[in-house]
């Protein structure tokens, strides 16, 4: 199992965000974190990726505990985030941005190809490398920071939010590029908002409400499941 997560329970002040929460992603596969706003789906994208450590429970990547580990460290093993809102480093440029991607990494062949990968999923980065990030479209941006986390070269990318502000065309076109993805051999962990194209793409699904699962399985079944569309699909 690439990543097992043990009875996870996080909380910011006394209040508990997430609670006794247990989750497992295999390796080649996509799985998806979906429900409502402040369910509590991008709290567990940040304490996979180091920023809000758990007060309880155990995570474990490619077989190691993560307890203790510094986002970089975690990175640099081999997970990768895209954050919600399209964070790029605005007075850079797009060359500048996807090359701060690798910065921890010292395989120059590797990355060379990656580079090379993402300007193909990303024509238009290809067309705008000398251009300044902050004055790209919010699309843009989100590409940019899709290819960034890419230029890590993760054995697991976190996505959040990827379709969050798009018009219906790039989400369309955003999700195809997540397949394509997952195609060449990426894992994917996505919390998308997007229940119904969530479940389109996944192979598993977890279902959230007020920090903990209320349903999960295969995303086709919970995709069939008169509770979750009721509930989630709009009916």
């Amino acid at each position: 199992m690439l990543l097992e997560v043990r009875n996870l329970r996080i909380r910011y002040g006394k209040v508990e965000a997430i609670r006794g929460v247990s989750l497992d992603v295999e390796e080649g596969t996509l799985v998806t974190l979906i429900g409502a706003n402040g369910a509590g789906k991008s709290t567990i994208l940040k304490s996979l990726s180091g920023l809000v450590p758990p007060f309880a429970g155990e995570i474990r990547f490619q077989g190691q505990m993560l307890a203790g580990w510094k986002p970089a460290r975690i990175v640099k093993a081999g997970m990768a985030q895209v954050p919600e809102g399209a964070r790029v480093f605005a007075k850079l440029t797009v060359a500048e941005n996807l090359q701060a991607g690798a910065y921890l990494r010292k395989d120059k062949e590797k990355v060379a190809l990656d580079y090379q990968r993402v300007l193909r999923h990303f024509p238009i980065l290809k067309e705008r490398l000398n251009q300044k990030a902050g004055t790209m479209s919010g699309g843009e941006r989100q590409m940019l920071a899709f290819g960034r986390a890419l230029m890590n070269g993760p054995k697991l990318l976190l996505l959040d939010e990827p379709s969050l502000g798009l018009s219906p065309l790039l989400v369309h076109e955003i999700f195809k590029i997540i397949e394509a993805i997952k195609g060449e051999g990426v894992t994917i962990l996505l919390v998308e908002q997007n229940a119904r194209k969530a479940l389109e793409v996944a192979d598993k699904a977890y279902v959230f409400e007020t920090g903990r699962i209320v349903f999960e399985g295969p995303a086709h079944e919970l995709m069939d499941s008169e509770e979750v569309k009721k509930a989630y699909l709009g009916g």
